[in-house]
């Protein structure tokens, strides 16, 4: 399970406007669904946070989806707003868990790259540590 949320999300709804930013959430949504696979689940949740299901996805494909996401994202440009830059922080729990444990722990490691802004944070949960992508 994945968490994302957009950096500086406030600030660009506040300077540019609520119009700016649904262009800005529709580009990331879009975003996201290009570098997920048909069966994996992506749901918005909340004003700027989303929320991606994996399924039947090995670790090390896993590491690589969430930082292509991160990379994509920071790519993103907007015709009318070129000075606009866009990054957003992302917290993965992988392995065997329930739901509401799987979500808590990817929520967490969000929180933890939301330190930094513009990172992955993973959790694996068969190793029995996370361990956080600098980027």
């Amino acid at each position: 399970m994945v968490v994302i949320d957009m950096d500086n999300f406030k600030h660009i709804n506040d300077k540019y406007g609520h119009d700016v930013g649904d262009i800005v959430l529709q580009n990331i949504a879009q975003t996201i669904l290009s570098c997920v696979r048909k069966t994996d689940a992506v749901i918005r949740y909340g004003g700027d946070e989303f929320v991606i299901i994996f399924f039947n996805i090995p670790a090390d494909i896993f590491e690589k989806k969430l930082e292509k996401i991160r990379f994509s994202i920071d790519c993103i440009t907007i015709d009318d707003y070129p000075e606009l830059h866009m990054s957003v922080s992302i917290g993965g729990a992988y392995g065997i868990g329930t739901p509401k444990k799987l979500f808590k722990l990817a929520d967490n490691m969000m929180y933890q790259s939301k330190n930094t802004k513009n990172k992955v944070s993973i959790c694996f949960l068969d190793e029995k540590e996370c361990i956080t992508d600098n980027v």
